[in-house]
């Protein structure tokens, strides 16, 4: 779970080639020694061992972890690489849901000619948001905007949405 895995290697006495016993280390109490330079990752390891700190030389110890993709050096666990895709996975998810129920209509802005009154206003407001409420996490979401163009051809008797950072002069949907 941590990406890093520790035995502190027992030769029995100095003339064993091979070690005789293998004792796990947990994860939390073994740090490893980084080098200042050269072909190693690191110098020793400073391990806690019965509320003692000891020093453990590059025999002493078999460790081995999968590196992060920051500092080579460092161990990732494989639940912290995987939490970017997990949560842009998530996203997507609830993203493309809320853009099907939209009926695939991304944010907007509605512009309208002026209302005559405040009611007419919202009674349009209240229809168009119940066909077109957009998904929950929509960026910019939904605007209603008045246009105060006078004798504008394209608002005339109608409305147009588009969509933010559509280029000049092209609608993404509009009605007449």
């Amino acid at each position: 779970m941590t990406g890093v895995w520790a035995w502190e290697l027992d030769f029995g006495s100095p003339r064993q080639p091979a070690p005789q016993y293998a004792w796990p280390i947990p994860a939390n109490l073994i740090r490893p020694v980084p080098t200042d330079g050269g072909s190693r990752y690191f110098d020793a390891y400073k391990f806690v061992d019965r509320g003692q700190l000891r020093h453990l030389s590059l025999d002493q110890v078999f460790y081995a972890w999968r590196p992060s993709q920051l500092d080579p050096r460092q161990p990732e666990s494989v639940l912290q690489a995987a939490r970017l895709d997990v949560s842009t996975a998530i996203m997507l998810s609830e993203y493309s849901v809320g853009f099907l129920r939209n009926n695939a209509m991304p944010a907007a802005a509605v512009v309208t000619q002026a209302f005559e009154n405040s009611e007419q206003k919202a009674a349009f407001q209240a229809q168009f948001q119940s066909n077109y409420r957009g998904p929950p996490p929509t960026p910019g979401g939904l605007r209603f905007l008045r246009s105060t163009a006078t004798g504008t051809a394209a608002l005339a008797g109608c409305w147009t949405s588009r969509r933010w950072g559509a280029p000049s002069g092209t609608a993404s949907l509009s009605s007449r």
